[in-house]
């Protein structure tokens, strides 16, 4: 969904020699059946699972049934990114219907949110990529023609669907790559608006100073509402412009 010179963090999924079939339980080996896997793997264990020796075992296959499903490690996770947008898009659908196009958008950003939060390593490894799949196509079909009914030309249509979806997934894919990181890097992070810049001279400093202590009580969700929201509210003037 973004632009291809953007581009998210890799993955180990290496090739590997063909071997006995692993001990989980044996299911009908599927593209599906992989994705799913591979998600609850990464949500389970996070990135290091994402193998083909470890996604066989759990679906008790050969690793190398992998290749007829997914050419290389890169078409996986772009089918798992695909997956995390199509759950999106599913929970989204379920309450707009009814609502004006500011909020229908609003909606769908915050419920990509939450499931992002809930698949943190494969929305860090993918919310940079183009999937190309049928859940990504769902989400610009669906952004693309709510903002051309509120009247914009098609060129300002382009430039505010690229400003919502990256807004929506950048701070959904940062969101995502913080709660991956292991707890005592998380935990060294968020001290350090007060153990750094709390403790900063606050002669060189004071602005920084001054405002130390309602940065740390700063909630990440807050952050993403007021993107979003002002990325709404230039959508709507803009509209108010060509109205």
């Amino acid at each position: 969904m973004l632009e291809r010179p953007t581009r998210g963090p890799g993955v180990t999924i290496e090739p590997e020699s063909p071997g006995t079939p692993g001990r989980g339980k044996t299911v009908a080996l599927s593209a599906d059946a992989i994705v799913d896997c591979a998600l609850e793997l990464a949500r389970r264990e996070g990135s290091q699972a994402l193998t083909l020796r470890r996604i066989g075992k759990e679906l008790g296959a050969d690793p190398t049934a992998f290749y007829r499903y997914f050419r290389d490690k890169d078409e996986l996770v772009l089918a798992c990114m695909d997956k995390v947008l199509d759950i999106a898009f599913e929970r989204y659908e379920e309450d707009s219907a009814s609502l004006d196009w500011r909020a229908r958008l609003r909606r769908a950003a915050h419920v990509f949110y939450t499931v992002a939060e809930e698949f943190p390593t494969v929305t860090a490894l993918g919310f940079a990529r183009i999937t190309g799949g049928p859940g990504e196509r769902r989400w610009v079909e669906m952004v693309i023609s709510t903002l051309h009914g509120v009247g914009l030309p098609p060129g300002l249509t382009a430039l505010h669907y690229r400003a919502f979806v990256d807004a929506m997934l950048a701070m959904s894919g940062l969101r995502a790559t913080v709660h991956g990181l292991p707890a005592a890097l998380a935990d060294k992070d968020d001290a350090a608006w007060l153990r750094v810049y709390g403790a900063l001279p606050r002669d060189q400093f004071p602005a920084i100073r001054a405002h130390s202590e309602e940065l740390v009580r700063v909630e990440e969700h807050d952050v993403f509402s007021t993107v979003v929201d002002a990325v709404l509210t230039n959508i709507e003037v803009a509209a108010r412009a060509h109205g």
